[in-house]
């Protein structure tokens, strides 16, 4: 194994972490949102519009991360800055 083949291979390696760490970071997060919603509501449903309202903006939010993953991680597989 040459120096190349070494690189290439943490490459794919460090680009699968990304994406999964990101889908998995943004799956809890809007699985704690969601459940927090539905405790507010729970407890005060007259909030129920402006609750709902917040969180699908943090939901949005929590979705742009793995968009950006795979976009870091698509980087690095296919125009790696870091390959010399």
């Amino acid at each position: 194994m040459n120096e190349n083949e070494v690189f290439d291979a943490a490459t794919m390696i460090s680009a699968a972490i990304i994406i999964a760490g990101g889908a998995i970071g943004s799956g809890l997060g809007i699985g704690n949102v969601a459940s927090k919603y539905i405790e507010g509501v729970a407890r005060q449903p007259q909030l129920a519009k402006e609750l709902q309202v917040r969180t699908m903006v943090i939901a949005g939010f929590l979705d742009s991360l793995p968009i950006i993953a795979i976009g870091i991680g698509l980087l690095l597989l296919f125009a790696n800055p870091l390959a010399g």
